[in-house]
């Protein structure tokens, strides 16, 4: 992008300035300033709206009026005879080059063309001169001037075309309030999805070379590649007779394992059999349960979640004013609310922020929430759910469960430390009958 200074403009039958066939033309000298000044009521701000539409098509308090009021029909002079208005802009490059003429027209019907001396986008162009800083009204730079100061300074960033920047470095402020993000992303429940699919990759790792080491009579190296491996177990598989049928002329990966299953039930044949293997699957089912079961620190950590959430919760005044810090959040966030100590609620100014206050207030939510979040994390990533099971098999019959209970007063936000507590003495006793 190039830099332009506007060196003419030219004005007839817009806004206030009629000149039929004679269009108002003003030149600029691009080395230094230029002003436009004269008394009231002769068009210096027809030469500004002239422009405002030139660049942006469109004048802001005339676009803005009611429908009613037809702001659409003050834009032409409404004695030109022909009631079109012509906008002509004379620019030349910053850096030197061949000067360009901009010339935007528009019809009595409200229709806009643009047009370029040399051929180019004339409404590109338009754009690339329609930055922030290029056009400031009487008010806005009034409305800059009445600022207080610390308003001024944030507003000064706008003037110089450095609003946008304000916003990005507003938005990146929020962003590093990390507990909050954390909170909004769930990244506590993500961990602990994360620590448990690890967990089940290992464990299924683990079954894979215990297979290959019984059914192969080797050690599954970490050095075998997948052609190796599907030809060692292919071997293997076809070289017991009752497979054999399932694996002569195909792939490894062409075997149906169900197949085979059911081949080796029919050889192996009888109920009682089936049973024996059921009892066995569940034997290693139980196994890896009972490897899973947490460890008492595990119910410390979760004692220690739960003290932190009740600080917090201490700290909060319910719901009520949460919905209260908000509301007063969003209206001094507000540009038009111009004092920050200024409490919209009661008219009472304050020697600190309000913005600052309430943001403090809103941080014991935050933590509640966070806190809430990585209690139900922690609780599924040590897999207490599958402990349930095992917990039914050691129970005497009057004894009723705690495991199942516990997990469901996570989730609804009910763990203390007296559950807490009465956890770790169940999952002592659990340990202690599955050793």
């Amino acid at each position: 992008m190039t830099g332009w200074l506007l060196k003419e403009l030219s004005i007839e039958g817009f806004r206030g300035i009629n000149n039929n066939g004679a269009p108002l033309t003003l030149k600029f000298k691009s080395d230094r300033i230029n002003s436009v000044f004269a008394q009231n009521g002769v068009g210096k701000s027809s030469i500004f709206d002239a422009l405002t539409y030139a660049l942006t098509g469109r004048i802001a308090r005339l676009a803005e009026l009611p429908t009613a009021e037809g702001g659409e029909r003050y834009y032409q002079n409404r004695f030109h005879p022909t009631g079109i208005g012509t906008i002509g802009l004379t620019v030349t490059p910053e850096v030197g080059g061949a000067d360009v003429t901009i010339t935007v027209v528009r019809q009595p019907d409200g229709a806009r063309t643009a047009s370029c001396s040399d051929g180019q986008d004339a409404d590109a162009l338009l754009a690339e001169l329609n930055r922030e800083f290029v056009l400031l009204d009487a008010r806005t730079f009034q409305r800059f001037i009445d600022n207080k100061p610390l308003e001024r300074g944030r507003s000064f960033a706008g003037l110089l075309g450095l609003g946008k920047f304000s916003t990005l470095r507003q938005s990146l402020k929020a962003l590093a309030n990390t507990r909050a993000f954390n909170g909004h992303a769930g990244t506590a429940a993500r961990n602990a999805e994360i620590i448990r699919a690890k967990g089940h990759v290992q464990t299924a790792n683990t079954q894979i070379r215990e297979a290959f080491l019984v059914l192969v009579g080797e050690q599954l190296g970490p050095a075998l590649s997948k052609q190796d491996f599907d030809t060692k177990v292919h071997g293997a598989l076809a070289n017991i007779e009752i497979l054999k049928d399932h694996c002569t002329g195909k792939s490894f990966s062409e075997i149906n394992p169900d197949d085979c299953l059911t081949t080796i039930k029919a050889a192996e044949g009888g109920a009682e059999k089936e049973k024996l293997s059921e009892l066995i699957r569940s034997e290693a089912t139980l196994s890896e349960a009972i490897k899973l079961i947490p460890a008492i620190e595990h119910v410390e950590t979760l004692s220690k979640i739960a003290r932190k959430r009740d600080d917090a919760l201490s700290q909060t005044q319910g719901d009520h004013f949460l919905h209260l810090y908000k509301a007063a959040s969003a209206i001094v966030d507000q540009e038009r609310w111009e004092d920050k100590h200024l409490c919209p609620l009661c008219d009472i100014r304050g020697e600190s922020s309000l913005p600052d206050r309430v943001t403090a207030k809103t941080a014991h939510y935050t933590t509640v929430t966070e806190a809430s979040d990585e209690l139900k994390a922690e609780w599924k990533a040590r897999a207490w759910d599958d402990v349930t099971r095992l917990e039914a098999l050691v129970l005497a019959k009057e004894e009723a469960p705690l495991i199942q209970p516990t997990g469901a007063a996570i989730k609804d936000g009910k763990f203390d430390l007296t559950t807490a507590e009465a956890l770790e003495v169940r999952l002592r006793i659990v340990r202690r009958q599955m050793n």
